[in-house]
């Protein structure tokens, strides 16, 4: 599961299992969305900025990486994440404007990380409550 999301290119759900599955020669094999969705659902948010802390670890100490006159070249970015409507996700991101649509509410995470320019990577990632403004994010 982790290598598929991983490997995701945004795509639909869809046509991300069938390139997945195609790239073993086992489209034969390929799960369900709705398998999938169950799948990230057990999934621990923590997880991915752990993950990410390890390999820029790895990256910084084993490679040389590139600077811009002995600098690193920083960039922030944010976005707003989605994320499964359980209590768990509730009480950890709270709810954003409810889907009218379908009258339910959403969780959705504000996600913010500090990029390395340069080396294309990175570095730090923050996943924090749908309230929670960039700014404030940012200084933590």
């Amino acid at each position: 599961m982790l290598k598929f999301l991983l490997s995701r290119n945004g795509h639909t759900v869809s046509n991300e299992i069938n390139h997945y599955f195609s790239g073993f020669d086992a489209l034969e094999k390929a799960v369900s969305k709705q398998a999938v969705f169950q799948a990230k659902k057990k999934l621990d948010y923590h997880f991915f900025a752990f993950i990410n802390a390890q390999l820029c670890r790895h990256y910084y100490k084993n490679n040389k990486y590139k600077t811009w006159r002995g600098y690193s070249v920083i960039a922030v970015d944010g976005s707003i994440g989605e994320a499964p409507y359980t209590n768990e996700c509730f009480c950890m991101f709270g709810a954003d404007i409810p889907n009218k649509k379908f009258n339910q509410a959403k969780t959705s995470p504000r996600i913010s990380g500090f990029y390395d320019v340069l080396n294309e990577l990175y570095i730090d990632v923050s996943i924090t409550r749908f309230s929670n403004c960039f700014i404030r994010i940012l200084w933590k």
